[in-house]
């Protein structure tokens, strides 16, 4: 990979050009604030701590774009150089990181830069996020209050940076944040004035103007306590505001993940399900996101690697990490044999993309073969205790009109209504257990013998992914799905799942891991100073989150 930035160049003869050649690096060159910037040669990232703070820059292309001045013959999106300017404004230190001028443009550097964004994002000192369609009444409201109106939060809900596949990452691998609108600098003037007119002046001008910045915190925290706000007053749940409001129920997801999940210590199966619902233009950007999300170490791949390789590189760097996760896939299963357990190598989609907690699904090899760790293993039953079938009603929100009458197949069909409207494309026919039921991806066998595997270390509210191992005859098979019920722990054991599996070659990546360290006052970072109003965690790792 390689790491430049944008700084500040010496002053030269051609000081009064917007854009221009500097004399002294001979690299392109920007003005800005009535200052020259340019990027500096690329800087050795071996030692984090000798590298110059610097703030990244996260915002979203759009579909417009304009020739890039940084890089001759490239072109940018026209919202680049108002974020920079907006980022500028409101930073801290005097070096920026801007996908549009600082990723290189030549192979292999280019790609290798890409799926090191999580790194990147990580050794800045800051992240500017520049919402370009976030009116600034919104953010003056969050700089005023503790909670956002039904208008401003749709307002928020609406800004592309929310659903974007690449700003997840640039997010959640934040340490610091902070939040700001480019709508003041939207227009050619505002644009103009950020070229000519000193920094000074600027911001005491967009000061002037109601400009809000916002600390990331404050700004999740308000977003948060909104939202439980708003769906206690309109008696509302999480289902609800999953099919009425998907945006709105991306920026909660994402509002958890950067609070809980320290950088690379969450799971492979919540980036998955995060990613679910983010758009690219691309496959592969979803890889470069996931990578980039997983593993904080530059990363640097063959130039002529496939969807295919991607995506058993994603699953090799968590087999590195003892996460195994990645298992809980929506995709068929690999026909290799010893992997017959593991998704196709493809875009990896989650088996249900809701908001799970958990740092890892950990499995082993030994001379048996391949092991899953902590899992809830059950046998087909039709004993379904009642005090189960009363929790599931009552998680899930399902309303049935005459309970007297209801039957366990009733029930099992209401359950399966609410996971397909929360992003459950698999089969209807379940599978009943003791604790609860079975839904796969697609239908088993019925002359098969059947044990579902329940993952006791990934869990959601209602539940939790699971697999169901088949075996007919020598034939083993596996499928995922989701299971719905409760799942004790303490039951729960090592699952021998592949006598023929062999333990992979580490693949080429360094990958080191670092524990999160505690601040100054004993806590892990994001969590000192936080309001508790909308995120608690009861003992089993279930989110409450406000979601009821």
């Amino acid at each position: 990979m390689e790491l430049r930035l944008l700084v500040e160049a010496p002053k030269h003869p051609y000081a009064d050009r917007p854009f221009h050649f500097s004399s002294l690096s001979r690299c392109p060159s920007i003005r800005l604030y009535g200052k020259i910037w340019h990027l500096t040669e690329p800087i050795p990232v071996n030692n984090p701590a000798s590298i110059t703070p610097f703030a990244c820059v996260s915002y979203v292309w759009g579909r417009r774009r304009k020739p890039n001045p940084i890089h001759q013959g490239k072109r940018m999106s026209t919202c680049t150089l108002t974020a920079l300017a907006a980022a500028m404004r409101n930073s801290t230190v005097s070096a920026f990181w801007i996908d549009a001028f600082c990723i290189p443009v030549v192979e292999p550097q280019r790609r290798a830069t890409l799926e090191s964004m999580g790194f990147i994002y990580h050794l800045a000192a800051e992240t500017i996020v520049v919402l370009s369609g976030a009116k600034p009444t919104t953010l003056q409201q969050m700089q005023q209050s503790d909670i956002l109106d039904h208008k401003a939060l749709l307002d928020l809900a609406h800004d592309e940076w929310v659903t974007s596949v690449w700003t997840y990452q640039e997010m959640v691998n934040s340490e610091d944040v902070r939040f700001v609108s480019s709508k003041h600098t939207g227009d050619q003037l505002g644009l103009w004035c950020s070229h000519w007119i000193s920094m000074q002046v600027s911001k005491r001008l967009y000061s002037w103007l109601g400009e809000a910045a916002i600390d990331g915190s404050h700004f999740l925290d308000c977003v948060g306590h909104s939202l439980a706000l708003y769906r206690e007053a309109n008696e509302l749940n999480s289902f609800d505001i999953r099919k009425d409001y998907p945006r709105l129920d991306t920026l909660e997801d994402l509002i958890a993940d950067w609070l809980t999940g320290t950088y690379t210590q969450r799971s492979a199966f919540q980036v998955m399900s995060n990613l679910d619902r983010r758009y690219t233009a691309k496959p592969e950007h979803y890889f470069y996101s996931m990578i980039g999300s997983i593993t904080k170490d530059p990363f640097d791949r063959a130039p002529d690697m496939s969807l295919a390789d991607l995506a058993n590189t994603v699953m090799r760097i968590c087999e590195q990490r003892n996460d195994y996760s990645f298992i809980y896939s929506s995709n068929v299963r690999d026909q290799n044999v010893g992997r017959t357990w593991c998704p196709k190598p493809e875009p990896l989609h989650s088996i249900l993309p809701w908001y799970s907690l958990g740092k890892s699904q950990k499995g082993h090899y030994d001379s048996e073969g391949f092991w899953l760790d902590d899992m809830l293993c059950l046998e087909p039953s039709a004993n379904l205790e009642e005090f189960e079938k009363e929790t599931i009603i009552e998680q899930l929100h399902i309303e049935i009109p005459n309970k007297a009458n209801s039957t366990d197949t009733s029930i099992a069909h209401l359950i399966f209504s609410v996971l397909q409207s929360i992003g459950f494309t698999g089969s209807k026919v379940y599978v009943p257990t003791t604790h609860g039921f079975f839904y796969p991806q697609n239908s088993l066998k019925a002359d098969a013998s059947i044990e579902v595997l329940v993952a006791t270390t990934i869990r959601w509210v209602f539940g939790s992914p699971a697999l169901a191992k088949s075996t007919s005859g020598d034939t083993v098979s596996f499928m995922p799905g989701v299971f719905i019920g409760s799942i004790p722990k303490e039951n729960s054991r090592h699952a021998l799942i592949d006598t023929t599996a062999k333990e992979p070659v580490e693949i080429a990546a360094k990958i080191y891991f670092d524990p999160p360290k505690p601040d100054q006052g004993g806590h892990m970072r994001r969590h000192a100073g936080r309001k508790a109003v909308f995120f608690t965690l009861d003992t089993n790792l279930s989110p409450v989150l406000g979601r009821t």
